[in-house]
């Protein structure tokens, strides 16, 4: 049966950036999108090249027949060889963030390989901030960002909320904490140049299977009488006056497993305005 396509497919190429602490849910996410890459690109992988620092168990279970594994961080002449005479490729940097932000190699794969040889590239790290060389500007490189629940250091998120979003920190650390009480529950910031619709800058509920969860409770209507599509956007942020932003929706009934509910308006300090 043909997979239904995803509300807002990644750029292709594109660069993703996956956080969270062990077990937070970081390789469920990725095996999610290898299976389902075919409809979460606008342009399908052709192959895909999943590098990592140790075989896992869960590899044996990725679904996907273009898929091939490599143990350690891959060269430039393998990252060559793999792009080669490709429309569109995916790497995966599995636990291997020590040896990456110290390589110029990678910092290249980012900046410059990533578009010109049109190779998407995921990023897997349990630091949004790890320390090393390269770090920072491989971050900058990065279009988008998929952050899980971490209890012991909530201060990197706040500091990212801070940069992506001056001024409006509480209002997203109210959604990221809303969505990420659910076990493997995480949070998609989209800052890709590409997507001039910065209402969907903040996601969750992005592959095609989560559209068929069947949450009780009614949808709220937004302030045009319109209903939100059920387990896609989070929330909608506006491109000014914070006052505007829409409303947080993801499954509705709000019980009592932390299932995330509605965020009716921002916070009330949020919609004040200093003249």
């Amino acid at each position: 049966m043909e997979k239904e396509h995803t509300l807002l497919p990644f750029s292709s190429p594109t660069t993703i950036y996956i956080s969270g602490p062990t077990q937070a849910g970081k390789s469920i996410f990725t095996k999610k999108l290898i299976e389902n890459a075919d409809v979460m690109f606008t342009k399908p992988p052709e192959k895909i090249l999943y590098a990592y620092s140790e075989y896992q168990p869960l590899f044996d279970d990725i679904q996907s027949s273009n898929l091939i594994f490599h143990e350690g961080l891959p060269d430039k002449q393998k990252i060559e060889e793999f792009t080669q005479d490709t429309q569109h490729s995916l790497i995966v940097l599995d636990d291997l963030i020590s040896k990456v932000v110290q390589s110029e190699e990678v910092l290249h794969l980012f900046a410059v390989t990533s578009h010109h040889k049109k190779a998407s590239v995921v990023l897997i790290s349990q630091s949004l901030y790890p320390p090393g060389k390269y770090s920072k500007s491989i971050s900058l490189n990065c279009a988008n960002f998929v952050l899980f629940h971490n209890p012991r250091d909530m201060r990197q998120i706040v500091t990212f909320a801070s940069q992506i979003l001056p001024g409006m920190t509480r209002y997203f650390l109210d959604a990221f904490l809303k969505i990420t009480k659910q076990k493997y529950a995480y949070i998609l910031i989209d800052l890709s140049p590409h997507r001039e619709d910065r209402q969907y800058m903040l996601r969750t509920g992005i592959f095609p299977e989560d559209k068929q969860d069947k949450p009780t409770g009614e949808i709220m209507e937004n302030e045009h009488g319109e209903k939100p599509q059920i387990s896609k956007p989070i929330e909608q942020v506006p491109n000014s006056d914070p006052a505007e932003m829409g409303r947080f929706v993801e499954k509705i009934n709000d019980d009592a497993s932390g299932t995330p509910g509605i965020l009716d308006q921002p916070p009330k300090k949020m919609k004040k305005k200093k003249i």
